[in-house]
């Protein structure tokens, strides 16, 4: 019997479930020198409305060197440049307040002074939810920071419609979490961090004086006597 079958996807979702979208959690982390950094990310993370879980795209070059028909080849690894996130506002506008502390910590629109890339990004975490409200998949942005807030749109045609606000983040890539926000796959680590130990070869120094050229070259502990038998290392302190 065919493996694709009725009763195979009714025992599949019975196992599982269906991912459903208002079943998630996100975790807006603004950087620790923004006014008010902690009590703002608990603030607006409670906030979320709604939001969009960025892809990612393989960039291509196509293949024109070949008889007969083209096809392309990957290039390398681009994400969207930025993500639409819409929170719910309390009635005195508090957190569309600290997005505009995040942007002018980034930029002053008073002295027009620009901070340091690396003290105004931060993070922002996003998982999939269960019906039992257990984290089953999440992700994290890095690098996250508020490019653009969105007008607010008024009108008395609406009695009692709760407004909200959209903020566009920029961030630069995404990786996989587990359950506990750690990220599954952790990167490598970089090539400053990396430490190499490189011999030099041995050869004799006039001022190494006990010398023995009966012994010369036949054990290490010998040569280590000479002054000249040295180690060097390169990357590390």
């Amino acid at each position: 019997m065919a493996f694709y079958n009725f009763n195979n996807l009714v025992a599949n979702i019975s196992s599982g479930g269906y991912a459903k979208a208002n079943k998630f959690e996100a975790e807006i982390l603004f950087p620790a020198n923004v006014p008010g950094a902690n009590i703002s990310s608990r603030i607006v993370s409670l906030k979320v409305k709604t939001l969009t879980l960025p892809g990612r795209n393989i960039t291509t070059t196509t293949n024109d060197t070949i008889y007969g028909p083209t096809h392309e080849l990957a290039g390398g690894l681009s994400y969207a440049d930025s993500i639409d996130v819409t929170f719910y506002l309390a009635e005195n506008l508090d957190e569309k307040k600290r997005f505009d502390a995040w942007q002018e910590y980034i930029y002053s629109p008073r002295t027009y002074e620009l901070n340091f890339y690396e003290r105004y990004v931060g993070t922002m975490n996003i998982y999939q939810l269960g019906d039992d409200l257990d984290r089953k998949y999440g992700v994290s942005l890095k690098e996250v920071f508020p490019k653009t807030i969105n007008p607010l749109e008024y009108s008395n045609e609406s009695a009692s419609g709760v407004l909200d606000l959209t903020v566009s983040f920029a961030f630069k890539e995404w990786e996989e979490l587990d359950d506990l926000g750690n990220p599954k796959k952790p990167k490598p680590p970089a090539v400053a961090e990396t430490v190499q130990t490189i011999h030099k070869p041995f050869t004799l120094a006039e001022s190494d004086t006990g010398h023995d050229p009966a012994r010369a070259g036949t054990t290490a502990e010998y040569r280590s006597t000479l002054q000249n038998a040295d180690v060097d290392t390169i990357g590390g302190g």
